[in-house]
C-alpha cells in the first residue's frame, strides 16, 4: 500500500467527498430538473473557468504537478465544502438571530462556515500528500483551485435561481447571475480567500511557523467577513471595492512569498537542476 493510501488525511478526504457527492447530487438534480438550461450552461461555463485557471497556473514557476490534488481540491470545493456548510449553518442563522446582531449576520454566517469548511479540505490534502507538497506555493494552489470549486457550484445555484425568477427566460436570469456574481468585484473571492489561507497552512508546514497558519485563516476569513457585511449606506459602494482590492493585494503577496521558495527556472523553461525542493525550508 503506498503512504498515500495508508495516510488517514486521504482516507477522510475520499469518505467526505463521497458523502457530499450524495448531499450536493440531490440539491444538483433537483436544481437541474426545475431549471436545466441554467444547470447546463452553469456547468459549461463552470468547466471553461476551471480550464482557463488550470492553463493560468500550469504556466506559472508555482505549478509542480500538483494535478490530482488540484482535482481533489475543485471536488472538495464543489461538494464536500457545501455539505459540511448545509450542517451548520442554520445554527449559526440562529445564533445572530437570537443574540441580536443582524449587521454582521450575513457576514458570520457565510464566513465563518464557508472558510471552515474549505480550509479544512486544503488541510487534508496538504496531510495526505506530505511531504509532497511542502512549499508555500502548493498550499496557495490547493486553496485557490478548492474556494474556486465551491464558488463555481455556488454561482451554478444562483444560477439556477435567477433562471427560475426571471420572468421571461431561464438563460437570461441564469447568465444575469453569473455576470453578477462572476464578472467584476467579488469574482473569484472565494477562491482569494483560500488560496491565502492555503498560503499560511502550508508555509507553516514547511518552516515550523505555525503563526503563518494563523495569520492566513484569519485573512481569509476577515476579508470575507468584510465582503458580507452591512455597511453603512455611505460605504455600500465603494466599500466591497476596497475589501476586493486588499484580497487581490494579499494574493499577490502570498504569490510572491511563495515564488521566493521555488527553485529558478532555466532557460529553457524547467527548474535548475541542482536547486531542489529541499532548499524551500531556508528560503521561505
Amino acid at each position: 500500500m503506498t503512504p498515500l493510501l495508508r495516510s488517514p488525511a486521504a482516507w477522510a478526504l475520499a469518505l467526505i467527498i463521497t458523502a457530499g457527492a450524495a448531499v450536493s447530487g440531490l440539491d444538483l438534480s433537483a436544481y437541474a430538473g426545475a431549471a436545466p438550461v441554467s444547470v447546463g450552461v452553469g456547468l459549461l461555463i463552470s468547466a471553461l473557468v476551471t480550464g482557463a485557471a488550470a492553463a493560468l497556473v500550469r504556466r506559472s514557476r508555482l505549478w509542480d504537478r500538483h494535478g490530482a490534488a488540484v482535482a481533489l481540491a475543485l471536488a472538495w470545493g464543489a461538494l464536500a465544502a457545501p455539505a459540511l456548510i448545509i450542517l451548520c449553518a442554520g445554527r449559526t442563522d440562529d445564533l445572530m438571530a437570537r443574540l441580536g446582531w443582524d449587521a454582521i449576520a450575513d457576514s458570520v454566517s457565510g464566513a465563518w462556515p464557508e472558510e471552515i469548511a474549505k480550509d479544512l479540505g486544503v488541510a487534508l490534502i496538504s496531510i495526505a500528500w506530505w511531504p509532497r507538497m511542502r512549499r508555500p506555493g502548493d498550499g496557495l494552489i490547493i486553496g485557490l483551485f478548492c474556494g474556486l470549486g465551491f464558488e463555481l457550484i455556488e454561482t451554478l445555484v444562483y444560477g439556477a435561481a435567477g433562471a427560475l425568477a426571471h420572468p421571461g427566460s431561464d438563460l437570461a436570469g441564469a447568465l444575469d447571475s453569473w455576470h453578477r456574481r462572476e464578472l467584476g468585484p467579488g469574482a473569484g473571492l472565494h477562491a482569494i480567500c483560500t488560496a491565502v489561507a492555503g498560503w499560511g497552512l502550508t508555509t507553516a508546514m514547511a518552516t515550523g511557523r505555525r503563526r503563518r497558519a494563523v495569520l492566513g485563516a484569519a485573512a481569509g476569513f476577515a476579508l470575507h467577513f468584510a465582503w458580507n457585511a452591512d455597511w453603512p449606506q455611505s460605504w455600500a459602494q465603494p466599500a466591497p471595492a476596497v475589501v476586493y482590492a486588499v484580497g487581490l493585494a494579499a494574493l499577490a503577496a502570498c504569490r510572491r512569498s511563495a515564488l521566493r521558495s521555488c527553485p529558478p527556472r532555466s532557460r529553457a523553461g524547467g527548474p535548475l537542476p541542482k536547486i531542489g525542493r529541499a532548499s524551500c525550508r531556508e528560503r521561505v
